[in-house]
């Protein structure tokens, strides 16, 4: 029965692509018993271009709770899962990823539920460990064999896998970051996967990255509010109104389940878009040539870091260099420093300060022939410079130089900004780094301090800024 299903809709081998979502429609309602609502059918959509296309997008899902994100991915996945390789006489693997391993069974356990018997007495191979589970699966002998994968995307997990077609990182908010970057992701390098993040806001953020790709705009960004799924369902929409009249319309629960709206009183300093636009590979050529270091002393396990920025406060300013140091001690650290202003030839230094005494602005101070300030970073202090950092920031005043042998700097400043968080306390802004994992801001501090070195050199000093 399978064989002769399949028969009546399998595709030409120049089926186009508009077939194959036809194709997709008819599956759904044939063999699965379900018909995608307009919204799903556009994220379907997405993944199947991207998929045929080899084009290795990201896909990000974010939609209310309970409108149905999980059929349309588990049905997108299924469907090409049986019919990629009859269509293209290749593989399929898809990996699933979730923040517990039951979260990443769930979503092909409730498709696989739903096919008819008959698929599944063909070929297929069901295998659960209780720590991961293989689908393996074929229509006939000789086909091409598919693979559906779950695994689960805990930081404790190990995670080892074959290379993928497809990945499905379920509930991403909740994954933590540096093991979606690095042991996720690089399993849908060899095949350039297509890559889905599917989640909802949460009150407390735990994966920056995803949160981050949610404020980007365009069609790889799929934002589906509970208003979008109340027009297809008088039951949803009556539930989610008696929630809302349970939690409040601006309560946490309310507005990050359902409304999607990340809290004000706690978001991120800059946006991903904002950011990756002061990107410069070459320096501009009418920068002031004027150069203020900004350092954030540390010690191990954190790091000393220094930014230089040239240029001119409120008219046009670059971060040209940056030098970080981690596991040495304050006296070997001041003569790197005093090295990197001077090659720099810095005309304002700005050190983060414990107050009057602190020895390594001391010892600054006696190496350096420039100027050089202290500043104790109260939440005044902190306030102005990343008041002052931000607006140069966000009105394009200030550039940061992508120079080549700089990466691995470049690529922690932007992993440090991308996750700095600002947060109101009445008045003040205060700003810094996630309580997760490996979470670092010195960067973020760094900058602002020279930022701030650049606007001490205009005389403008605010007396609240305690400098030392």
């Amino acid at each position: 029965m399978a064989t002769e299903l399949t028969q009546t809709i399998l595709p030409s081998p120049a089926y186009t692509l508009a077939g194959i979502k036809m194709l997709r429609d008819q599956f759904a309602r044939e063999m699965v018993g379900m018909a995608l609502r307009p919204y799903q059918v556009e994220l379907s959509d997405r993944i199947i271009e991207s998929v045929f296309a080899k084009a290795g997008d990201e896909i990000v899902a974010l939609w209310a709770r309970q409108m149905g994100k999980t059929e349309a991915l588990a049905l997108t996945g299924l469907f090409l899962f049986i019919f990629y390789p009859r269509i293209t006489g290749q593989g399929f693997k898809i990996g699933v990823f979730g923040p517990k391993y039951e979260q990443a069974q769930n979503l092909v356990e409730r498709m696989r539920l739903r096919l008819s018997k008959s698929w599944l007495d063909r070929g297929e191979c069901w295998t659960d460990t209780g720590m991961r589970f293989s689908w393996v699966w074929t229509d006939l002998p000789g086909q091409p064999v598919s693979e559906w994968h779950g695994i689960s995307g805990s930081k404790d997990a190990h995670i080892e896998g074959p290379s993928f077609d497809l990945l499905y990182l379920d509930e991403s908010q909740d994954i933590e970051e540096s093991q979606m970057k690095t042991a996720i992701f690089p399993m849908g390098a060899a095949k350039m996967a297509t890559r889905v993040l599917i989640g909802t806001y949460k009150p407390q953020v735990v994966n920056f990255y995803f949160y981050q790709r949610t404020m980007e705009h365009g069609r790889h960004l799929s934002k589906k509010p509970w208003t979008v799924g109340a027009e297809f369902s008088d039951e949803y929409r009556r539930y989610v109104l008696q929630e809302k009249d349970r939690y409040g319309e601006e309560s946490e629960e309310f507005r990050t389940q359902y409304s999607l709206n990340l809290v004000e009183h706690k978001a991120f300093f800059i946006s991903r878009p904002d950011l990756l636009a002061l990107r410069v590979d070459e320096l501009p050529t009418d920068l002031e040539d004027s150069n203020f270091v900004g350092i954030d002393i540390a010690k191990f396990p954190d790091s000393t870091v220094a930014e230089c920025y040239r240029g001119k406060f409120m008219s046009k300013g670059c971060l040209v260099d940056a030098l970080e140091l981690q596991g040495v001690n304050y006296e070997d650290q001041v003569l790197l420093l005093k090295d990197f202003c001077e090659c720099n030839r810095a005309k304002v230094v700005v050190v983060d300060s414990t107050g009057v005494g602190d020895p390594v602005v001391d010892m600054l101070k006696r190496a350096l022939r420039c100027r050089v300030e202290g500043l104790k970073l109260t939440l005044l202090s902190k306030d102005s410079i990343f008041k002052n950092l931000q607006g140069e920031m966000l009105n394009r005043r200030l550039f940061y130089h992508v120079r080549p042998d700089r990466k691995r700097e470049v690529a922690r400043f932007e992993d440090q900004f991308l996750a700095l968080l600002r947060e109101f306390r009445g008045a003040y802004m205060d700003c810094h780094h996630p309580e997760t994992r490996d979470a670092h801001d010195d960067y973020c501090f760094a900058a602002a301090l020279a930022v701030e070195a650049a606007r001490l050199q205009t005389g403008f000093i605010y007396d609240f800024l305690d400098t030392v």
